[in-house]
């Protein structure tokens, strides 16, 4: 009878160990894919006011952007949102915050207050090298800008600011309903938290396989 218990208790302990296991390669295989999508991405914010290049601009509009770049995929994924009735352009630009810029991609959406979101594909544009245009947004030497009607040498423009993995929250939206711009943020945080649920599920999976 006791050999039974012993027995039974041993194969309890191995199965718990097995278990045990199991969730710490999990765990390790998770945190190595996490850690290699956050090396390979790069995160940015930016709140566009009046420009000030070529020359000042008379634009009391006012937006904000949050963008990542895929250094792997090569695209840009950018959320913007502005307030410049007249516009006719939003486009991404190459260069300082003291120089007009150089123009490589415009953006389909151009609404105003509408909350517009857009994937871009990386390539070599205006001169410049697919590898330059990358190392550009790496170093900030890179913005938006809304070219509006009225400033066609543009109304307002914002320079891209690195930022951590969760998009940061302004305490006053300049633009009505730019709240939700903040969705990247939580969307990041919602992936967070499926991964920990898959990962207790497979643990949980692998206690009754094993």
């Amino acid at each position: 009878m006791l050999n039974g218990v012993s027995a039974t208790a041993g194969l309890r302990g191995t199965i718990i160990m097995r278990a045990a296991l199991v969730c710490i390669v999990l765990l390790l295989a998770c945190a190595c894919v996490h850690a290699e999508t956050l090396h390979h991405e790069s995160h940015y914010y930016g709140e566009m006011t009046a420009s000030q290049v070529p020359t000042p601009s008379s634009s009391d509009a006012s937006g904000r952007f949050f963008c990542k770049l895929d250094r792997v995929f090569k695209t840009l994924q950018c959320v913007y949102q502005h307030s410049v009735d007249d516009a006719i352009n939003v486009r991404l630009f190459i260069g300082s915050p003291l120089e007009p810029g150089t123009s490589i991609h415009e953006f389909s959406g151009v609404e105003s207050v509408v909350e517009h979101t857009e994937t871009v594909t990386l390539q070599a544009s205006a001169g410049f090298t697919l590898e330059e245009i990358e190392q550009a947004i790496l170093d900030e030497r890179a913005g938006l800008e809304v070219v509006s009607l009225a400033l066609p040498d543009g109304a307002i423009r914002g320079q891209f600011d690195r930022v951590t993995r969760l998009a940061p929250t302004p305490p006053t939206p300049p633009v009505p309903g730019l709240e939700t711009a903040g969705g990247t943020a939580s969307g990041s945080s919602d992936a967070v938290a499926l991964r920990v649920s898959l990962l207790v599920l497979l643990c949980a999976l692998g206690a009754l396989v094993l």
